[in-house]
Parts: C-alpha cells; structure tokens; sequence
C-alpha cells in the first residue's frame, strides 16, 4: 500500500488510530548499521510474513482471535430465526374471589418460588370457611352419635339373648310337661301356663329385635351422613384450594387460620407486569400480575421447503451466541407442521432447556443443523477471518512460538455456509486465527507478495528495513 505523499501519515484511517499511542516509544524500529567502505557490513534477514502485534497494537485495532473448528461445512444447513419463550415460561395470576388486594412486589423484580407475590381479603373466603366449619361440625356431631349408640345396641343385643334363652327353656319345659301328660295324664293347667309363658316371650323377642332394626336404621343413617358430609368437607376443601392456590392437604390443615388469601410464585422468574394497584377491589378473575421465567425458551427458524428433504426426522441443532461468547445451545430439532403459504418456509424448533444467560426473547441467530452425521469434519474458521487481497484469500494465524505476532497465510478453502469456512491447508488443531482487525492487517500488509514487517507500539505499520 503506497500512501499519498502529499497526504500527511496521520490524515489516514490508520494513522489517526496510531495517533491514540503517538506518545509510546516505537520500540520495534531500529536504524541499520551502514556499511563501511569495505563492504563488511552485515547482510539484511531475508523478507518474512510474520508480523509483530504486541497488546497495545491488539486493543488500538480491536484484534480479536477465534480458535479453529472441526465442522462438517458442507454438511451442515445455517437456518436464521430468533429466541422465543414457551408457554409455560409466563404465569399469569389472578383473583379467583372479588375482593382487596395488596401488590407486595415490584415490576422487574426477580422472585424465586414461594415468594409471596400478592395478598386478597375476600368476603367469599369467609363464606367459604363457614362451610368448611358447618361441615366438620356435622361430622363430629354424628361421630359422636354412632359412638352413643354403641352401649344402646350393645344392650339390645344382651335383652334379645336373655329372651333366646328363656324361650329355649320355656320350650324344653313344655317338651318335658307334653311327656308327663301322655305317660301319666293330667299336666293341663301347666302345660297351658307355659304356653301364655312361651307366647309372651316370643312377643317381647319380636318387640326386642324391632327395636334393635330400629337402631341399627338409625346407626346406617348416621354413617351415611358421616360418608356424605365427607365428601361435601373434600369438596369445599377442593374449592377452598383453588381459591388459594395452595394443595387440599395444605388447605386442610390451615383453613382456620388464614384470613388472607396468598399468591405465592409458582417458579422462579421475574415480575413482567402488574395489572393491579394497593387496595384497589377487584373483581373475580381480573388479572393481578404476570411472571416471567427467561430461562424457558425455544428458537424458532426457518427453512426453505426445498431443504426440508435434507433435514433428519432425528436432527440434532446447535445454536452458538451471537457475539461467539458462551455456550452453545444443542438438542434434537422439531419441524412445524405446516409450510407457509406465501414464503414457502417450514418452521423449525429446538427447545433450550435450560436456556443459557445470553439467551434473550427476539434474540436472533442461525440454527445450524447437520444433515449427514457420517460426512467428515474438517478444520473450520469464520468467515469473517477470510480477507480478499487482490486475487488472493489471506488469514493471519497466530504464532505459536510468540504470541505477540501473526503470520499472514494465503490458503486454500473449501466449503463455506456462509459463516464458516473449511480451510484445507496451514492450520491444525488448536490454532488461533485473528477474526477482529483482520481487514487492518490486510490494508497494512498487502503486497504482491509476503514481505516482512510489524506494528510500532503507536499502531503504524512498518515494513522490515524501514526505519
């Protein structure tokens, strides 16, 4: 690159970056020892495609590095789309009683679960206590009922087993008396005393056990009331539950003690919107506030319906961050139902479950998708790496023996979508390759060939044998 001569160094784009460090010593320029008359002077090193970029020459051009991939490029489709929460990821939490509520957090806090969210003191509460209280009355007024009728049955059994007995020996004496009477004669007036006696007997019995049915009907009447008033106690208990929110055992337990109804989180997350104000009375289901749970999200993208034939029915995404930093998002992708009438384009879905932190509703990326599993990996740099000098692809790969330069490369590429790029030749493994002030590297460094050169601590470039 030839600068204008009449144009002064630090009128240009590079020089009024270098001018951010004029004041530093430009510690990579040295003046060469002049050759004495005889020609004894040392030989200058032979042109070299490496150049120096220290930290400050790094922060003055904002250069950044990427390490080298394995990827199947050509094997992978990049479908663009952004973040959007799941159902499940708002709650929505409203007032199932009319009545006075209290807000007891504030917009945007960030809750976990339990957090108590919002108060109501509703009249119908009361009403509903009431029954609750109605309820368990009832069934320990007829408990103790059944109990009472215990001794009574209890007794009617014993007058019905006396009466067995002395209708069984009021029998055998009349058995005996009938003998006497055809053995010796006579035995009339007993044998007719006993009948009034047996007769009488087996009247009492008659009357004994209708009182013991009786009983008994009543002690039947008694359970069933229990049983029924039971299941009206689980059903207002149920009812009592929705109302709070709370499970019935919870509500079973503590029905008497609450006097205002609670909204507790259900889930961490955070509060998006308030729709109610302190003291106001609301009516039942008017909405109170709504919580938010970032973490719950899927990606929605895009795919064009030709693509939809490369696409696994057991696919597995990814989803790297938008700034390249972060962990990536993976999983088994979903494909819609339906193509979209006017753009011809089938949603696709991953679930990030859980979402990582720089996940973010309507944050836009590319869904990448490998559509053969089997396809070779080959080493894979940004896109953004790659710079066009003249004819020529250049990238500067960081030295590994002095981290402090990079080496200007012209390789040969492969397959690219559009992001990344394979490159078939000078890297391996673990290579780092400058993704950020790559097109400043090319502007300072273009040449018809690699030539030698560094950064002076100011930011300017020069070449080697330049003073």
């Amino acid at each position: 690159m030839i600068p204008n001569p009449r144009i002064p160094r630090a009128a240009t784009p590079m020089g009024l970056m270098s001018g951010l460090l004029s004041g530093l010593l430009l510690a990579a320029c040295s003046t060469d020892p002049t050759p004495d008359a005889g020609g004894t002077g040392e030989q200058a090193p032979p042109p070299s495609n490496r150049i120096a970029v220290p930290q400050l020459v790094r922060d003055n051009l904002g250069i950044r590095f990427a390490t080298v991939e394995r990827r199947r490029v050509a094997a992978t489709l990049r479908l663009p789309g952004q973040f959007e929460l799941l159902p499940a990821a708002q709650t929505e939490y409203s007032a199932m009683l009319a009545g006075r509520v209290t807000i007891h957090v504030a917009p945007l806090e960030h809750v976990e679960k339990g957090a108590l969210l919002a108060t109501l003191d509703a009249p119908d509460w009361r009403r509903q206590q009431r029954e609750i209280a109605d309820l368990n009355a009832a069934i320990a007024l007829d408990q103790v009922r059944i109990e009472a009728m215990k001794p009574r049955i209890e007794a009617h059994e014993a007058h019905e087993r006396s009466i067995q007995s002395a209708i069984e020996l009021s029998e055998r004496r009349l058995a005996e008396l009938e003998t006497m009477r055809r053995d010796v004669g006579g035995q009339a007036a007993a044998i007719a005393s006993t009948n009034v006696t047996l007769a009488q007997l087996r009247a009492s019995a008659a009357e004994s056990a209708e009182q013991h049915a009786e009983t008994m009907s009543r002690l039947l009447q008694l359970r069933a009331s229990v049983q029924s008033n039971g299941e009206r106690l689980d059903l207002a208990l149920a009812t009592a539950a929705s109302f709070t929110g709370g499970s019935t055992a919870t509500v079973k337990s503590n029905w008497r003690t609450t006097t205002l109804i609670e909204f507790r989180a259900t889930g961490p997350g955070i509060v998006t919107a308030i729709r109610a104000a302190n003291g106001r009375f609301v009516t039942a289901g008017a909405h109170l506030l709504t919580v938010t749970n970032p973490s719950l999200l899927r990606f929605r993208a895009h795919a064009p319906q030709s693509d939809l034939a490369r696409l696994p029915s057991t696919a597995t995404g990814r989803i790297v961050a938008p700034s390249g930093e972060g962990k990536a998002v993976s999983g088994t992708i979903a494909i819609g139902v339906s193509i979209d009438e006017r753009t011809r384009m089938a949603e696709v879905f991953l679930t990030a479950n859980p979402a990582p932190t720089w996940a973010r509703p309507g944050l836009a990326s590319f869904l990448e998708v490998e559509t053969d599993a089997s396809a070779p990996r080959a080493i894979a740099i940004p896109r953004r790496a790659v710079q066009r000098d003249g004819l020529a692809r250049v990238i500067f790969r960081r030295d590994t023996k002095d981290p402090n330069k990079v080496v200007r490369v012209e390789a040969e590429f492969g397959a690219e979508d559009g992001e990344w790029i394979a490159v078939l030749t000078d890297l391996t493994d673990g290579d780092e390759v400058v993704v950020e002030g790559a097109y400043e590297l090319m502007l300072e460094s273009s040449g018809s060939t690699p030539k030698g050169g560094h950064f002076h601590a100011d930011g300017t470039w020069h070449a080697d044998g330049d003073h």
